[in-house]
């Protein structure tokens, strides 16, 4: 297998041809947004792509084919694939919960989920949407969460000054149902790290890097009462960081993981068991040679287990990872033996399982490999066949009440996916990888499909694929997933690893084109380029015999020219710089020649044919070709080699290429920032006639080295070394479909209708009237002993006397289009009496479903500012939602922030009407 430095070093010579065949179609207007049902790859990027109607063929350099979930996948404990339905999220997860009705409460340092807006904390719904009433909106990264035993409080501790729309110092209870913050308020002077609850739901301990607590001295460790937030006695004083809790089954002992020398008044080297009666360490004392970053129970707590970096904890060496007697303190028979840190543990329900994850990527644990995420067994140690596999550093893990679900939560950004090795199948309904898995020991550059569909041609720098040995080049059919005996067996060349870097397939399926690195193949002496029959995989006669490597390879749609180019200078025996057509029957040289040239290395990596033969363009790194001055890519007339004055002169190499249907548009890929007179990054899409890039602009971070469109020009997938396109993150492939156009809606009659309710023309709650039928329709949550009423119609809201309240209503759905621009006005009035007691209102369009943008708001004048109510106000909410579809749903909602009753304890603050309409199509 090649190593990877010789990889990187002909990445760059990667040729990704694309020839698009049959009838001119339309071009189609393609999304910036690409669909996100496709899987993605691991490891290094994809470099070849082959298409067919049903599905999409991808190699490269990757060991896994995943969803792209972002940093937080719910995964089925038995099947280990991706939980469905579940939101990404963008940034990373530091804390998750369960909230013991399928969903999930999920803590870290990011800003949205699943496209709505979420500053660092949010509830998972069961049905994997949003919960669009619960955003507490801190203002800092959330490390560690906690649910009360009835449910009614999650505990959220982290470093955050704001949470729940109230000033809280790094810990705060929180509504479960609309995310306030409660009056509960301990706060801490440093970050807390971690929370755990008594078993009798009556006492919370925390550990941080905090020395106080509540206004008392607390040295990284304490203990607050879950109802009054008051500090408890209990005080350990650690004299270093306590990052990991956990509580006995009976609530005797606390158990503790850090990095500390003493602890509980007494030396303990990272990990300690503490009496809750007094804080006093027990005489339990594992002693970790080195920090202990997460604590787990059996379910009946004879079993400590313990995580970090250490190597010996309990009196023997074990590797990262233990299992310790919870009486003694020695470690047990049980040893994973992890090769690399672990950071989080999760025990199963039935305690026959241990789930293990942290920055293990290419190490074992458990006996096997694993990346980042395990499943132990509990008796034996060993790893067992569950393997989701991650892309990053899991930090957290939490089961669901029925042990049928494990979250799996940190920094990575894809999960729950297949190992494939350098070749995978995708199905182009749904995204997912096919079964198909031909496992091959290297990259993979060049992919071909016979005319039939049936039999998939290979290349790349690999010595075996499908358990047979191929060099270099490989037949595999794709009804079976076995390797043909068909073998060519590239050999000879100046690396290591002589590979096939280009194919080509005759439109009558009989002879395969292939260069690359290489002396020898189809057992003839061949020099970079060689003919292949189809059956036997012998060379034909054919043989142009270039003096230096072939990159890329292209047939014309008659099949009787075919276009190379690379880094050579001569072939067929004449005079060539980097380009030449030959022909299909004898291998001679035309009389074509657009010689490419540059300094100090140019070199032609891909091409392509106009359907109609007039057009052949070439991409690469040149600067001169056709007889004029053309950077890196060109337009080449097909009859007389020359230039066309085409010229989009990127400022980077040109590495593939892809042309819709009807020709009107050239789709590049590589590794510029500039091309077409516009910025665009490694992708573009430009005007045939002109050169100009058009307005489509979904940008990649890294560089394309392949691009296949559909025969229909509707689909294009692109692959590459990126880790984000199109504003999403996704890692090295990426499919893009065409823009769906919206439909007219009907126009509502009368009566009510049933939701979701079309907004064009425009729709109107109006709570003075009624006349819609929509009097306290919607959901009316009060905090604490809030009331609400209606006066004349009007749905109010009102503290009633409470120390706080927070009104909140929300509508029901509403079918919008994508990409329209939409207005919602909120009428607003009030019955108090000054503009020093006006309180502010918060607005939203919180988006269910689809994809995009979500939640947008505005906040009104107001908490101590601004005029009076009592004459209505409008209030105007604009936002365009974006769906992977035509339409979505989107829900209105209004709340109240900061009404103090000392403001006025009997005053109201009525919503008289909210009116949503269309004002805009997006271009």
């Amino acid at each position: 297998m090649m190593n990877n430095v010789i990889g990187k070093a002909v990445r760059l010579g990667l040729a990704a041809m694309v020839v698009v065949l049959g009838a001119l179609l339309a071009s189609a207007e393609l999304s910036e947004n690409p669909n996100p049902k496709f899987w993605v790859t691991d490891g290094w990027g994809v470099y070849a792509i082959a298409l067919t109607e049903n599905t999409i063929y991808i190699g490269g350099e990757f060991t896994r084919v995943s969803p792209q979930t972002g940093s937080g996948a719910a995964i089925d404990t038995t099947s280990g694939l991706l939980v469905p339905g579940f939101p990404e999220v963008d940034g990373l997860i530091l804390a998750v919960i369960s909230d013991g009705t399928g969903g999930w409460y999920i803590g870290g340092l990011f800003s949205s989920v699943g496209g709505a807006d979420r500053n660092n904390i949010a509830h998972i719904l069961s049905d994997g949407s949003v919960d669009p009433a619960w955003d507490p909106n801190a203002d800092g990264s959330i490390s560690s969460l906690v649910i009360s035993g009835d449910g009614a409080t999650v505990y959220a501790g982290g470093n955050f000054t704001q949470i729940g729309g109230q000033s809280r110092s790094n810990i705060a209870a929180l509504d479960p149902t609309i995310g306030y913050a409660t009056s509960w308020n301990p706060g801490t002077n440093g970050f807390v790290s971690a929370l755990v609850m008594s078993p009798n739901g009556t006492t919370l301990y925390l550990a941080g890097a905090f020395t106080s607590v509540g206004g008392q001295w607390r040295n990284y460790i304490g203990a607050v009462d879950a109802l009054s937030g008051n500090v408890t006695p209990w005080d350990p004083r650690a004299d270093g960081d306590v990052v990991a809790l956990a509580v006995s089954p009976d609530g005797a002992t606390v158990y503790a993981g850090g990095i500390f020398m003493a602890i509980g008044n007494q030396v303990r080297n990272n990990i300690a068991a503490l009496e809750t009666s007094t804080g006093n360490a027990t005489a339990w004392n594992p002693d970790a040679n080195w920090g202990v970053l997460a604590l787990a129970l059996s379910p009946d707590g004879t079993i400590v287990y313990a995580a970090g970096g250490f190597t010996e904890i309990g009196g023997w060496l074990r590797n990262r990872i233990a299992a310790l007697d919870a009486l003694t303190g020695n470690a047990m028979a049980w040893d994973p033996d992890a090769r690399g840190a672990v950071i989080a543990l999760a025990v199963s329900p039935d305690g026959t399982t241990v789930y293990a994850g942290g920055e293990f990527a290419w190490g074992e644990i458990g006996g096997h490999r694993r990346k980042y995420i395990a499943a132990l067994d509990a008796s034996t140690g060993n790893a067992t066949a569950w393997d989701p596999g991650a892309n990053g550093i899991v930090y957290a893990l939490a089961l669901s009440q029925d042990g049928t679900a494990l979250y799996v939560a940190g920094g990575f950004t894809q999960i729950g996916g297949q190992v494939r090795n350098n070749i995978a199948a995708l199905d182009a309904a749904t995204g997912q990888v096919t079964a198909l898995n031909p496992n091959v020991d290297g990259p993979v550059y060049s992919l071909a499909m016979s005319p039939d569909d049936t039999i998939l041609y290979v290349g790349g720098p690999f010595t075996s694929i499908g358990g047979q040995e191929r060099n270099g080049i490989a037949a595999v059919n794709v009804l079976t997933g076995n390797v043909t005996a068909w073998n060519p067996n590239a050999s000879g060349g100046w690396l290591l690893y002589p590979y096939v870097s280009s194919l080509a397939v005759s439109p009558d399926g009989t002879t395969i084109y292939a260069v690359g690195v290489f002396t020898s193949i189809g057992g003839q002496e061949r020099n970079y380029i060689a003919a292949l029959d189809a059956v036997t995989g012998n060379a034909t006669a054919w043989n142009p015999n270039p003096d230096s490597e072939v990159r890329a390879v292209a047939l014309s749609a008659d099949g009787n020219t075919v276009y190379v180019g690379g880094d050579f200078t001569s072939i067929g025996g004449l005079a060539r710089k980097n380009i030449a057509s030959l022909y299909a029957s004898t291998g001679n040289v035309t009389a074509w020649n657009p010689i490419a040239s540059g300094s100090p290395y140019p070199y032609v990596d891909s091409l392509a044919v106009s359907a109609d033969g007039s057009t052949v363009y070439v991409g690469g790194n040149f600067d001169s070709i056709g007889g004029q001055a053309r950077n890196n890519i060109a337009a080449l007339d097909a009859s007389t080699g020359h230039a066309t004055s085409w010229d989009p002169n990127p400022n980077g190499g040109v590495f593939s290429l892809a042309i819709s249907p009807d020709g009107s548009t050239v789709y590049p890929g590589g590794g510029f920032s500039y091309i077409g007179s516009e910025n665009r990054s490694n992708i573009a899409a430009l005007d045939a006639s002109t050169g100009n890039a058009t307005a489509w602009d979904p940008g990649a971070n890294g560089i394309v080295y392949a691009l296949a469109l559909s025969q229909d020009g509707k689909t294009l997938c692109i692959g590459g070394g990126f880790t984000s396109i199109g504003s999403r993150a996704r890692d090295g492939f990426a499919v893009f479909d065409e823009v769906s156009v919206p439909t007219p809606t009907p126009t509502p009659t009368a009566t009510p209708t049933p939701t979701p309710t079309p907004v064009s023309p425009p729709y109107t709650f109006n709570f003075d009237t009624g006349a819609d039928g929509w009097i306290f329709s919607g959901t009316i949550i009060p905090f604490d002993s809030g009331a609400q009423t209606s006066s004349g119609g009007h749905l109010g809201l009102s503290p009633s006397g409470s120390s706080y309240c927070f009104g909140f209503w929300n509508s029901p759905e509403i079918s919008v289009h994508n990409g329209v621009t939409y207005k919602a006005e909120f009428s607003l009035a009030s019955s108090l009496s000054t503009g020093e007691l006006v309180p502010q209102c918060r607005l939203r369009a919180n988006q269910v479903n689809g994809y995009g943008s979500a939640t947008r708001e505005v906040i009104s004048g107001g908490d101590g500012g601004g005029a009076p109510l009592n004459t209505p106000r409008t209030y105007d909410l604009l936002f365009t939602p974006l769906f992977s579809g035509a339409e979505g749903i989107v829900t209105l909602s209004f709340d109240i922030l900061n009404f103090d009753p000392s403001d006025d304890g009997n005053a109201w603050i009525y919503l008289e009407s909210v009116t949503i309409e269309e004002v805009s199509v997006s271009p």
